[in-house]
């Protein structure tokens, strides 16, 4: 069941929040979870959890998002319980005190309800919250392609839901040939982590879906889950995340 808690901080007004608070965080959550857990994480090719941080109005908004049952209750709940209210960051000589917490979700089936068997638009709208990188034969990629994109996301949710499954070669050639990306304002950007400075990209992209219609179906479906799983590389030290819009019925 996919779900995403947000978590409302403060902190040091002379100091910067952003993206790149979230490989700190990520190390939080590594502290605060069962060491079993954790170490089946470090060991995980795809991560049932994504996060991510951003500021505004000088609020820092951590998100954290599950993408199974088992990491909500081993991921989230730790962070939901009343005792976790302050994050010392030792390495910036900061404390974060937490103001608010909200969560929302989802479920597979729901997902598949409404997108999947909907009647949904033939433009997607990505909106990239935080730098998305992919590699690809052992390089970064510095600009987005459909493909790429749906790749990430059709592994992502068929590692996490337990019924559901939609990868297959032939979809991802079909997403190929009948998406593109017809718009987009990207920018370049640097996403530093652990000493190393990932080639990325922020902006914003429209994806046009041409073919059937139950193309627009399943790359909405896919698209809305990734509001939860994030897209492209290390997504759980807060790269990729995305917000999805467009409207339905044909456009």
């Amino acid at each position: 069941m996919p779900s995403a808690l947000t978590i409302t901080m403060s902190g040091d007004r002379e100091k910067r929040h952003g993206p790149f608070l979230a490989p700190l965080l990520q190390g939080v959550i590594m502290e605060l979870i069962d060491p079993g857990y954790a170490a089946a994480l470090h060991e995980s090719e795809i991560h049932p959890y994504s996060q991510y941080v951003e500021e505004r109005d000088g609020r820092i908004m951590w998100h954290v998002q599950a993408l199974t049952g088992e990491a909500e209750e081993k991921i989230l709940g730790p962070l939901l319980d009343t005792s976790f209210s302050v994050i010392e960051l030792a390495h910036r000589q900061e404390t974060l005190n937490v103001e608010e917490k909200s969560l929302r979700s989802t479920s597979y089936e729901e997902l598949v309800e409404g997108y999947y068997l909907g009647d949904c638009g033939r433009n997607l709208y990505l909106e990239i919250r935080s730098p998305m990188a992919f590699r690809q034969g052992g390089k970064y990629c510095i600009f987005p392609s459909a493909r790429l994109i749906f790749q990430s996301l059709m592994m992502r949710f068929d590692a996490c839901s337990q019924d559901s499954r939609i990868f297959t070669p032939e979809l991802l050639e079909e997403f190929e040939s009948l998406t593109d990306i017809a718009d987009y304002r990207l920018r370049s950007v640097r996403f530093s982590m652990e000493g190393v400075r990932i080639p990325s990209f922020l902006g914003d992209l429209r994806i046009r879906i041409g073919g059937p219609q139950q193309m627009a179906n399943v790359a909405w479906m896919l698209a809305k889950f990734g509001e939860y799983s994030g897209i492209g590389i290390k997504t759980g030290m807060g790269m990729g995340a995305v917000r999805v819009s467009g409207g339905s019925g044909n456009q």
